[in-house]
């Protein structure tokens, strides 16, 4: 048994030689004051806040997550489901299944595509395309369909060279200096030119109603010169069952190759080629 310490005196050191023993100063326990906030945020049990910028229409519901911004546990993710899910997956595929919404998608591939055979079924009409001079469409055995073609005829009285001719006359038959000027041009296209040079003596009203009347005067002049030319009509007859169109760069009413054109001039041809006995 060893004998007990003897107690030291305030003051002095185990040595006894009266070293004073230093010890250090308490610290008081001071947060910072990030720490502090942050301390007493969470002590505080007001309700969750927006903030002031807040606007309910700039975020998409899909990825905002209400529950868990409010702190409530979110459901876990179960990897054994997810394993076993796509197990399945691997396994439809090896054994040549497939998913329903693959299978969807592919039965609305077969009714689009055989709503497209139908369509091309039924658009499979031969085509024949004229024009005033022969194209990579256009044949030169079709230009006669074109009214730019000579093909003299008598209408009312008065001949004409060209279908052309015709139609131009008829914007000016209250006058007939202007329309004998048009009536005699050289070819079809001076007097197209010439015509034009005369509209800005005529104000809209008359232009209005020409926009009425002029389907029905290229009706007339195409029945004038099919008629009065056997060897056309003859030709034009042998078209039957194809669909006519003007091939015109630039006119969507009359021309059928623009994007949206009437094609008024090929129904015109097919509506009397259909009708004439």
């Amino acid at each position: 048994n060893l004998p007990p310490k003897p107690e030291m005196e305030a003051g002095k050191s185990s040595t006894g030689k009266g070293e004073k023993i230093t010890q250090p100063p308490k610290q008081s326990k001071k947060l910072e004051p990030s720490k502090k906030k942050a301390k007493l945020e969470v002590e505080e049990e007001d309700d969750f806040k927006e903030p002031d910028n807040y606007n309910s229409d700039s975020y998409d519901s899909d990825f905002y997550d209400e529950e868990s911004d409010h702190g409530e546990e979110e459901e876990e993710f179960d990897i054994e489901a997810y394993k076993k899910f796509c197990e399945e997956e691997a396994a439809k595929k090896k054994n040549g299944e497939k998913g329903g919404d693959e299978e969807e998608s592919e039965e609305e591939e077969e009714e689009e595509s055989e709503e497209e055979y139908k369509a091309a079924s039924s658009n499979s009409q031969t085509v024949v395309y004229f024009y005033d001079k022969a194209t990579d469409r256009v044949k030169e055995e079709d230009i006669y369909l074109n009214n730019f073609d000579v093909s003299p005829f008598e209408l009312e009285g008065k001949k004409y060279l060209t279908i052309e001719h015709y139609y131009q006359c008829q914007k000016y038959v209250d006058n007939e200096e202007l329309y004998e000027q048009v009536r005699k041009a050289e070819d079809a296209d001076k007097c197209k030119k010439l015509a034009r040079s005369f509209q800005e003596k005529y104000p809209k009203e008359h232009w209005e109603k020409w926009d009425v009347d002029k389907i029905d005067v290229m009706r007339k002049a195409i029945k004038a010169k099919f008629t009065q030319n056997k060897d056309l009509l003859k030709r034009l007859l042998s078209t039957k069952g194809c669909k006519l169109v003007e091939d015109s760069p630039r006119d969507p009413f009359w021309g059928g190759a623009l994007p949206n054109s009437k094609n008024m001039l090929g129904d015109l041809l097919m509506e009397f080629r259909d009708k004439y006995e």
